[in-house]
């Protein structure tokens, strides 16, 4: 619908082929920017989770999530997923900065700045979300066309 909407912004848009599989991602905080929405007109599914309670119980049904997505919110309880995340995924952790202070940036995998073009950060997430299937894949004995450098 959003895509349809606005044809030339669709159309720089990384939008999944039939034979990808979606990705699942976790998004810890508000939605103020409709981050979801283009998620989800790119195929990905993803589940909303407003608390740190909310985060954990859904992190629990889902952890093989393919990514956690954070947003703004008080330090505490960006920790407390940064500590779960950890605890129970493998999933990448990735951070919609507001700001530009990057006090705790050291803590994800992936920082997306502020006024950062939809299609860079959705870029740079499908990136991401690959390089840890990849590590996944080579973890689970099955190296495919992954190959170490020393």
């Amino acid at each position: 619908m959003l895509l349809q909407a606005f044809p030339a912004f669709s159309s720089t848009l990384p939008v999944p082929t039939s034979d990808d599989i979606a990705a699942k991602v976790l998004h810890f905080g508000a939605d103020d920017c409709s981050r979801m929405l283009v998620l989800r007109s790119v195929g990905y599914s993803v589940d909303l989770c407003p608390t740190v309670e909310d985060f954990h119980s859904m992190l629990q049904k889902r952890a093989d999530a393919d990514a956690v997505l954070v947003t703004t919110g008080p330090a505490g309880e960006r920790q407390q997923v940064i500590t779960l995340t950890r605890a129970h995924s493998h999933a990448p952790l990735v951070l919609f900065n507001p700001s530009y202070d990057y006090a705790d940036v050291g803590e994800f995998d992936l920082v997306i700045a502020p006024l950062t073009r939809p299609e860079e950060w959705l870029r740079k997430i499908a990136t991401v979300i690959e390089q840890s299937r990849a590590l996944k894949r080579c973890g689970d004995g099955n190296t495919g066309a992954v190959s170490a450098v020393d």
